[in-house]
């Protein structure tokens, strides 16, 4: 993987699991938040149905002061005058007051009057026995003539009331109490009801034993101690309700007061939640665009550039490339000292290859020159008389010694090809009569090796140095002929394609299982140079070795070099 990638990857993956964390703890605590905030909206929901019970019942208790702090019930009370009953507490008395239970109890626990009405049947029907239990001795509501009187929530055989009992006294609420009034009202479906459209929330009334309650609900006597006691519960993800234990006169758990409405805050928070993880995406998202673009162009690009260069520059034989260096950062400092580390590296092979020409040229041209005239010598008998013998080893050496000097001439050519010390004469070369021409040349050759050799050239035209290109052809089919399988045929195929000349030459003998010599190593002087003339032309020269088979050459030059 490249260090490009890589660095890619790890910003990627760094954002990623930024972003992730992002969202996840902004989902955490906004969803808590949310809930808080929906909690505390329930608590007051839950405080204003407590609320609004609290105003029925002080509307009984109204009801229940004003009639208990009156003269004619106060002597009535005393003489249990009928009028008193017949003028007041007539039919019509309990409805007009939303009224189901008025009694008349007298100081030792009597029940003086009493009556009973069914508001939703709109009759009269008998007083409840089950009262007997509230009203026996001891009773918080018979308690009223020495407290004061009481108000609240009572248990009518497991229906709540609504009730409220005052002492009986005076208008000017003087003198001794002679007994106690108590006004209820049950708190039935039609209440819950209208709690409901007061408030604008779904209410229930439920017993403190209904499975499915909160644990851990205190009693509550007013709607401001709600907000603090009330237990909010979700029912689904639409619906949230609110609980809140509401005790009776005496102090016992009554009944318990649901609130519910749709969890409109919830809502509001996930539809907030999912725009601020679609904000944070989209930010990140362009945060991570911009930090990977301004790293790929500032770093990452140019790093890959200066890489390419110095690939480039590896592969060329240009002394001249160089890696671009600009910019006043650490890459231009490596860009700089790469360029200056190549100037001395080709100034230090400039240097040897000077050394090495002046090696060749005469720590080596001169033995080879004394030797020549030494041999003349024996040769013209100026040393003395050669016997046949002689005279053909005098030869033999000779004809070496010439072939000696010609290796040291095409090791001069390579040299200053290489060095660019050799100009090329470059012109309009037609490419069949150049191939064509080294082909018949080698064609002697390659019958003596057994060899069949073969050529396939497609007309074309190039520029360069003609006479130099045959050199370098010429020398490679003698070393793809040399090195070719007796009795196989060597093909050779040459032509023009992509601005491009391509030249191939090689073996097409079956494979089998022996190795090949690597042309690099056994090709000799003449590959070298060969070499050196593709190279000068701007071109490349490789090889390709197969099993059973001798080496395949191939070349390519610009064809306009």
């Amino acid at each position: 993987m490249s260090l490009r990638i890589r660095t890619l990857l790890l910003v990627g993956w760094a954002i990623v699991v930024l972003a992730l964390a992002v969202v996840v703890s902004s989902a955490l605590i906004l969803k808590r938040s949310f809930l808080e905030l929906e909690a505390q909206s329930m608590r007051r929901n839950v405080g204003r149905v407590h609320d609004a019970l609290n105003a029925e019942v002080a509307a009984i208790d109204r009801y229940a002061t004003d009639w208990a702090n009156w003269d004619d019930a106060h002597e009535f009370m005393a003489d249990r005058n009928h009028e008193f009953i017949r003028a007041n507490l007539v039919p019509a008395t309990l409805p007009g007051l939303e009224l189901n239970l008025l009694a008349l109890i007298d100081t030792a626990g009597k029940v003086v009057v009493a009556r009973a009405y069914d508001l939703a049947a709109d009759r009269e029907v008998p007083w409840p026995k089950a009262m007997d239990s509230l009203l026996a001795s001891g009773s918080p509501l018979l308690r009223g003539h020495e407290t004061g009187g009481v108000s609240g929530l009572a248990m009518l055989a497991g229906a709540p009331l609504l009730v409220a009992a005052r002492p009986v006294r005076r208008s000017d609420r003087t003198g001794p109490s002679r007994g106690t009034l108590i006004m209820a009202r049950f708190l039935d479906s039609v209440e819950v009801s209208e709690f409901g459209q007061t408030t604008h929330l779904a209410v229930g009334v439920l017993r403190p034993t209904d499975f499915g309650l909160p644990r851990g609900l205190a009693p509550t006597r007013s709607g401001a101690e709600d907000e603090a006691s009330a237990k909010v519960l979700p029912i689904d993800e639409r619906v949230v309700a609110g609980y809140a234990l509401v005790p009776d006169v005496a102090g016992r758990p009554a009944v318990v007061l649901e609130a519910s409405t749709e969890r409109s805050i919830y809502a509001r928070g996930q539809a907030a939640i999912s725009y601020i993880h679609v904000s944070v995406l989209v930010v990140y998202l362009l945060f991570g665009a911009l930090t990977i673009a301004l790293l790929e162009w500032s770093v990452l690009g140019r790093l890959a550039r200066l890489t390419a260069d110095v690939v480039t520059l590896g592969k060329s034989r240009d002394v001249q490339r160089r890696v671009d260096e600009k910019g006043r950062d650490e890459l231009a400092t490596l860009g700089r000292e790469i360029n200056r580390t190549v100037a001395e590296l080709a100034e230090a092979t400039r240097q040897r290859r000077e050394l090495f020409d002046l090696a060749i040229m005469h720590d080596f041209g001169t033995p080879i020159a004394v030797m020549q005239g030494y041999l003349d010598l024996l040769f013209d008998g100026v040393m003395g008389p050669l016997s046949e013998r002689q005279r053909k080893a005098v030869q033999t050496t000779a004809g070496k010694l010439r072939e000696l000097a010609s290796v040291r001439e095409r090791m001069l050519e390579v040299s200053g090809l290489d060095a660019g010390k050799v100009e090329l004469c470059c012109g309009p070369v037609e490419l069949e009569p150049l191939v064509s021409t080294c082909v018949a040349d080698a064609a002697p050759f390659a019958h003596d090796r057994g060899v069949e050799l073969a050529a396939e050239v497609r007309p074309g035209r190039i520029v360069g140095d003609g006479q130099r290109l045959k050199q370098a052809v010429d020398n490679l089919l003698a070393t793809a002929l040399k090195y070719a399988t007796a009795g196989t045929r060597v093909r050779v195929l040459a032509w023009v394609e992509d601005g491009l000349l391509r030249f191939s030459a090689g073996d097409e003998a079956v494979p089998v299982a022996r190795p090949t010599p690597d042309l690099r190593f056994a090709a000799g002087i003449e590959s070298a140079l060969a070499n050196a003339i593709i190279e000068a032309h701007g071109g490349r020269l490789w090889t390709e070795t197969k099993t059973g088979a001798g080496p395949a050459i191939h070349f390519e030059i610009p064809a306009t070099a």
